[in-house]
C-alpha cells in the first residue's frame, strides 16, 4: 500500500484507525522501505555485529560445556593427584584411605632413540593397576585398527603414538633406546583413557611399565596417582591441600577442569575485540540514520495527520525496532551455527572428539546480549523520531537539542561496559585503547588545522584544491566523524599486517643473535659436565649457563594461590606447575628494574618478580611469596621487579632470590643456557641423548619450526579480525557517501551550472577524498607507531623492529584505495545536467 493511498484511506475512515490497524500501515510501509534497499546500509552492519557477538558467544558456551564433559569423560578416574616432586608418605596414606582403588604413575620427559632418529617424549609409566577406568585403545597393525585393552605394557615393552612412530621410523617388534635401556615397539598407542590433559597437548607421548625403568635412573617430571571413591567430599580435598599446597587435584566432584581458566581469558580477549566491532557499527549507524529515518519520519508523520494518537508512537517504534532486529539477527544466527559447526568440524582434526555443545539457554543467552547491545545503539534514534512534533516530522527534521547527548552517551556507555566486563590484562588493553585514543586526538586535531588554515597556506593558483577544502570545512562535524572512524580500522588493519608480517622474522632474527644455535633448557650438574666435554670436542661454544632450582609457589600474603582474587590468565595456570627459580646477589644484566630496588644486603630474603607476573597477579612491592623448594619452605619479599632488556643474554627467570647462594642444598641444581655448535655437531647430539635421555635440549631451527606453526595460527586469527574491520570500514565509507548524496546533488549541480566543468568536479571529488582518506591514515601511522614497540616489548620482550617506510606504504595503499572507491561512488553525481541533479537534490 503506498503513503498516498494510506493517507487517503485514513482520512476517509479515521474512526475505523485502530492499534492494530495503524501496526499494519506500518508494518507494510517499513517492509517496502526494506525491499526497495533503503535499510541495506543499517541491516548489514547489524547483521555483521550481531554475526561476531553471537558466534563470539556460541562459540565459548559450547567450549565450556565441553570442558566439563571432557573431564566427567577423560579424568580416568573419579580424582586426579599430581606432585611434581616425590611423593610424601602421608599424601600416600591420604590416597589409600580416600579410594576404594587406586593407581600410581610417573611422566617422564626423555629423548628415545632408533638407530641414527632422535625424540623428545613424554614418557608415561604405569602400575599393573593401570587402567582405573575405561580402556586403553591401541593398534597391533599400520591400519591402526583400534582394539581396547584392561592392561598396560608388559617389561620390557614400550608403545609409541603414531606420529611419535613415524618421527622415528620405527615399526612394531623395532627396539626403542632409552639410555641404557632396550624396550620393543609392542603396539601403537590411540588412546588413554585418563587423556585429561594430554588429549589437548603437543608432545609425543610413550607408555611403558614401571617395571621396566628399574635401572634407567630417572628422575619423574611429575607423579600422578589416579583414585576411585564412593565419595570424597570437597573439605576433605581442601583439607588435602592445605596439608600438601604444592599437590594439584582435578575432581569430578570439584570440576575443576585445569583449562577452563584459559578459555576464560580468551573469551575476554574476543569479548574485548567486540567494542571495537560495536565502535564501528555504531559509528554507521548514526551515519545511516542521519538520511534512513527520513522516510520512516514521512510515515509517521501523516498517520499523526491522519488522526492517530501520539500515544501509539512508542507501539510503533517498538514494533518498527523489532522488525529491523529480526530481519538482521535471524541471518546473523543462522551464519553463527553454521561458523560454529565449521569451526568443530576442523578443531576434530586436533582435538579427538571435540564437539561445541550448546543448549537453548546458550542460543537464548546470546541472542539476549545480542538485542542489548542492540536496544543502546538504536535507542537514540527511535526517540528522536517520537518527541518530535507534527510539523518538525513533516519538514523531515527533529529536535535535536533534547536528544543530541543521548545519541552520543548510549553507544559511549556501553562501550564502558564491555571494557569493563571483559578486560583481564588492563595493561595490554590500555596500550590498545590509548592507541585508538591517540589516533582519534589525532585525527581530531589535524584535520581541523588543516581544514581552518589550510586554504590560506595554499597558493592561489591551486583555486580548486582552496575550494575544495572551504567545502569541507562546511561540513565539518560529519567529515570528522567519517575520518575518524576511517582512521580508527585503518589502525587496526594495519596492526594486524604488522603482525602478521614482522612476528616470525622478528623471532628468527632474535634467537639467532642472542644466543648459541642449540637452546637448553635443563640439565644438572652431571648432565651439564656431559654437555661441557661434548662441547670442547666438537670445537662449539657455551654460550652461557644459569642455575636454577625447581620451585612451587603455593601462597601469596598467606593466601593460596588457587584462593586468590585474580583475572584467570595464562600467568596464574603457569604458576600452578614448579617454576625455575634463580638467585643473584647483583642485578643481572639482561633486566632493567622497572620498581624497587636490588638491596646489596638485607636480614630478609628478598625476591625480583617479572614484570608481567608482578601486573597479571596483582602483587605489590612488600608482598610475601611462599615458595616449597622440594619439601622446604622459603618465604621471601617482593622488593624488585624486572622486565627483560634486549641485547644481552636471553635467559629471564619469573622469580630471582637476591641471593648468591641456591635457595635449597638438599634439592638438585639445574642449569639453563645455550650453546653454540657446527652442524657436524649438531648431528652428533644423539651421543648426549643416548648418554644422558633426560637431558632437555633443542636445536633453535627445530624451535623455529614450532614457534612458526603457533605464528601461523595467530595470523590466521588476525587475519580473521582484519576481514570484519575491512567489511565495516567499507560500510562505513558508502555510509559516509550516501548520508549526504542528497546535499552533494545538489551542490555538484550548483557547481556545474555556475560554470564548472565535469572534469573540474571530478577534481574537486578528488581532492576531498584524498584529504578525508590521507589524514587518517596518516594519524593511524602516528597511533601505531606510538605504542606499538612498548606493545612488542610487553608481550614478546623484544623491541619492533618492523620497517616504518614498508607501514607508511601500507597506510598510503589502504587510503589510496579507500579514496579510489569514493570517488567512484561520487562521480556517477557528475554525469548528469546541472537541472538532473538540481530536480534530484530537491
Amino acid at each position: 500500500m503506498s503513503l498516498a493511498r494510506t493517507s487517503r484511506c485514513g482520512s476517509e475512515y479515521p474512526h475505523t484507525l485502530t492499534p492494530y490497524n495503524a501496526l499494519i500501515v506500518f508494518t507494510g510501509v517499513l517492509w517496502r522501505q526494506v525491499l526497495q534497499g533503503k535499510y541495506w546500509l543499517t541491516l548489514c552492519a547489524l547483521c555483521l555485529l550481531f554475526f561476531y557477538l553471537l558466534f563470539s558467544s556460541l562459540l565459548g558456551q559450547g567450549i565450556e560445556r565441553f570442558l566439563a564433559h571432557n573431564l566427567q569423560a577423560t579424568l580416568g578416574a573419579d580424582t586426579q593427584v599430581t606432585v611434581r616432586r616425590d611423593w610424601q608418605q602421608s599424601e600416600l596414606e591420604w590416597i589409600r584411605t580416600h579410594s576404594r582403588a587406586y593407581s600410581l604413575q610417573s611422566q617422564y620427559h626423555v629423548t628415545v632413540s632408533h638407530g641414527e632418529r632422535h625424540q623428545q617424549v613424554l614418557l608415561k609409566a604405569v602400575d599393573n593397576d593401570y587402567p582405573l577406568q575405561g580402556d586403553i585403545h591401541i593398534s597391533l597393525s599400520k591400519g591402526l585398527n583400534t582394539k581396547p585393552v584392561q592392561t598396560g605394557p608388559q617389561p620390557g615393552e614400550i608403545w609409541l603414538e603414531p606420529r611419535l612412530a613415524a618421527a622415528l621410523a620405527a615399526e612394531l617388534g623395532d627396539t626403542i633406546t632409552l639410555g641404557e635401556t632396550q624396550l620393543r615397539v609392542a603396539a601403537l598407542l590411540l588412546l588413554e583413557p585418563d587423556r585429561v590433559l594430554e588429549g589437548l597437548g603437543s608432545d609425543m607421548r610413550a607408555m611403558v611399565s614401571e617395571s621396566s625403568l628399574g635401572a634407567a635412573k630417572l628422575t619423574p617430571h611429575l607423579n600422578r596417582a589416579l583414585m576411585l571413591h564412593n565419595a570424597l567430599s570437597k573439605s576433605s580435598i581442601t583439607q588435602f591441600q592445605s596439608a600438601s599446597p604444592t599437590a594439584q587435584v582435578i575432581s569430578k566432584s570439584l570440576n575443576n577442569y585445569p583449562l577452563a581458566k584459559v578459555w576464560a581469558r580468551v573469551q575476554n580477549f574476543l569479548g574485548l575485540l567486540s567494542m571495537i566491532i560495536v565502535l564501528l557499527s555504531v559509528l554507521i549507524l548514526w551515519l545511516c540514520s542521519q538520511v534512513q529515518t527520513q522516510p520512516l519520519k514521512k510515515s509517521v508523520s501523516v498517520m499523526l495527520a491522519c488522526g492517530m494518537p501520539r500515544k501509539w508512537l512508542s507501539l510503533l517504534a517498538i514494533h518498527g525496532g523489532v522488525m529491523l532486529l529480526l530481519l538482521s539477527l535471524l541471518p546473523a544466527l543462522v551464519l553463527a551455527l553454521l561458523a560454529g559447526y565449521g569451526v568443530s568440524h576442523l578443531a576434530q582434526g586436533y582435538i579427538e572428539g571435540f564437539a561445541l555443545q550448546w543448549q537453548w539457554q546458550d542460543l537464548l543467552a546470546a541472542c539476549t546480549l545480542a538485542v542489548t547491545v542492540y536496544f543502546f545503539i538504536a535507542l537514540p534514534v527511535w526517540l528522536s523520531l517520537l518527541q518530535g512534533d507534527i510539523r518538525l516530522l513533516l519538514a523531515q527534521r527533529t529536535e535535536q537539542g533534547r536528544w543530541h547527548w543521548l545519541a552520543m552517551l548510549s553507544p559511549a556507555a556501553l562501550l564502558a561496559a564491555l571494557v569493563l566486563y571483559y578486560t583481564d590484562n588492563w595493561l595490554l588493553s590500555g596500550m590498545l585503547l590509548g592507541g585508538l585514543g591517540i589516533c582519534v586526538l589525532l585525527v581530531l586535531v589535524i584535520t581541523w588545522l588543516v581544514l581552518r588554515f589550510g586554504a590560506h597556506l595554499m597558493p592561489k593558483s591551486w583555486t580548486l584544491a582552496r575550494f575544495g577544502v572551504l567545502l569541507l570545512r562546511k561540513r565539518m562535524s560529519v567529515k570528522l566523524v567519517q575520518m575518524t572512524a576511517l582512521g580508527l580500522s585503518v589502525t587496526l588493519l594495519l596492526l594486524c599486517i604488522s603482525m602478521g608480517r614482522d612476528v616470525t622474522n622478528m623471532l628468527e632474527l632474535y634467537l639467532y643473535q642472542n644466543q648459541g644455535n642449540v637452546f637448553v633448557s635443563r640439565a644438572d650438574d652431571e648432565q651439564k659436565n656431559a654437555l661441557v666435554s661434548f662441547v670442547a670436542r666438537h670445537q662449539g661454544s657455551i654460550k652461557e649457563m644459569k642455575p636454577f632450582q625447581l620451585a612451587q609457589v603455593t601462597h601469596i600474603n598467606g593466601t593460596a594461590l588457587q584462593e586468590r582474587d585474580v583475572q584467570p590468565s595464562d600467568t596464574q595456570r603457569r604458576l600452578m606447575q614448579p617454576v625455575n627459580l634463580h638467585w643473584r646477589a647483583q642485578t643481572p644484566d639482561n633486566v632493567r628494574i622497572t620498581e624497587g630496588t636490588w638491596p646489596v644486603s638485607s636480614s630478609r630474603v628478598g625476591v625480583s618478580v617479572d614484570h608481567e607476573v608482578f601486573v597479571e597477579m596483582a602483587l605489590a612491592l612488600g608482598d610475601t611469596v611462599r615458595f616449597f623448594v622440594g619439601n622446604e619452605a622459603i618465604e621471601a619479599r617482593i622488593t624488585a621487579v624486572h622486565q627483560f632488556k634486549p641485547g644481552g643474554s636471553s635467559v629471564t627467570f619469573w622469580f630471582v632470590l637476591q641471593q648468591n647462594r641456591a635457595p635449597s642444598l638438599p634439592e638438585p641444581i639445574y642449569h639453563m643456557g645455550s650453546i653454540a655448535l657446527d652442524a657436524q655437531g649438531v648431528e652428533a647430539i644423539g651421543e648426549l641423548w643416548r648418554a644422558h635421555p633426560q637431558l632437555r635440549l633443542v636445536t633453535v631451527d627445530t624451535l623455529l619450526d614450532k614457534i612458526r606453526t603457533q605464528v601461523q595460527a595467530l595470523i590466521g586469527l588476525v587475519i580473521s579480525y582484519g576481514v570484519f574491520i575491512a567489511l565495516l570500514s567499507n560500510l562505513l565509507m558508502v555510509a559516509a557517501v550516501q548520508t549526504h548524496m542528497k546535499k552533494d546533488q545538489v551542490r555538484n549541480g550548483l557547481l556545474l551550472s555556475f560554470g564548472l566543468s565535469p572534469a573540474q568536479g571530478l577534481k574537486i571529488l578528488t581532492i576531498e577524498w584524498l584529504i578525508v582518506t590521507i589524514i587518517p591514515a596518516l594519524c593511524a601511522l602516528g597511533a601505531i607507531y606510538s605504542f606499538i614497540d612498548a606493545f612488542y616489548r610487553q608481550n614478546l620482550a623484544m623491541s619492533y623492529p618492523g620497517s616504518v617506510l614498508l607501514m607508511f606504504a601500507h597506510a598510503l595503499a589502504i587510503a589510496l584505495v579507500v579514496a579510489i572507491s569514493g570517488i567512484l561512488l561520487s562521480r556517477k553525481q557528475l554525469c548528469q545536467s546541472s537541472m538532473g541533479l538540481l530536480k534530484e537534490g530537491v
